[in-house]
């Protein structure tokens, strides 16, 4: 079963329909098969996950003074492949307009981001509402996520993490490579505009919407 490359097939089943987004792959395999999906990832986590999740959260910050309550954050990453990356610079001054704003934060690194973690720590080490979390076991990292209002992202492997776990994003794009993997609805945006002042907007406009408050 599979799709035609150049007008060639090779499978017993040919799957047709046109695909101008990721997303789009499964749904067409599934009406195929006579049967529907979502147009979007699916990921579940256990109640333990999240739990453990809970409390590496409120090792690094996250939680209420006088209550064993996780507070109210939100998630950056900084990683991304090749020119969809924002630069360095980009992300300390979100941090410090975020520390302004009041707003709780978690910087996230990725296995290739580790030689950002020093300068990143030299800003947040100036910010009492931000928090930097070194790489993480891949499920342990998408329990973390789980517990974020919102992820900040460049078109990345987290973007795409988080749409699966249904949580709102505001992605980066730096490329029109990446256009056919963003996904742009009433809780996911893509802003091509890089000024600071766009991203902390939407941020803010978000939160609103989302009634930012403790979980």
């Amino acid at each position: 079963m599979g799709m035609p490359n150049k007008g060639k097939s090779w499978y017993d089943i040919t799957v047709k329909g046109k695909s101008r987004h990721a997303y789009d792959l499964p749904v067409l395999f599934s009406r195929m098969l006579g049967t529907t999906c979502r147009s979007r990832p699916i990921l579940k986590l256990s109640d333990s996950e999240k739990t453990d999740a809970k409390k590496m959260l409120q090792s690094l910050g996250m939680i209420l003074e006088d209550s064993k309550s996780l507070e109210s954050f939100i998630a950056l990453f900084v990683g991304g492949h090749l020119d969809k990356r924002c630069p360095l610079p980009f992300w300390q001054r979100l941090i410090l307009r975020l520390e302004e704003e009041g707003i709780k934060h978690v910087v996230f690194l990725g296995p290739e981001e580790f030689r950002l973690a020093k300068p990143l720590q030299d800003t947040l080490d100036t910010c009492i509402h931000g928090s930097l979390c070194q790489p993480r076991p891949l499920r342990q990292f998408v329990a973390m996520l789980s517990h974020a209002k919102l992820l900040i992202t460049p078109d990345s492997g987290p973007m795409h993490i988080a749409i699966a776990l249904d949580k709102p994003t505001i992605t980066l794009a730096r490329s029109h490579k990446s256009d056919k993997f963003l996904l742009e609805d009433t809780m996911n945006f893509v802003l091509r505009d890089m000024s600071i002042g766009t991203v902390l907007e939407k941020t803010v406009t978000l939160l609103k919407n989302l009634e930012y408050e403790v979980v």
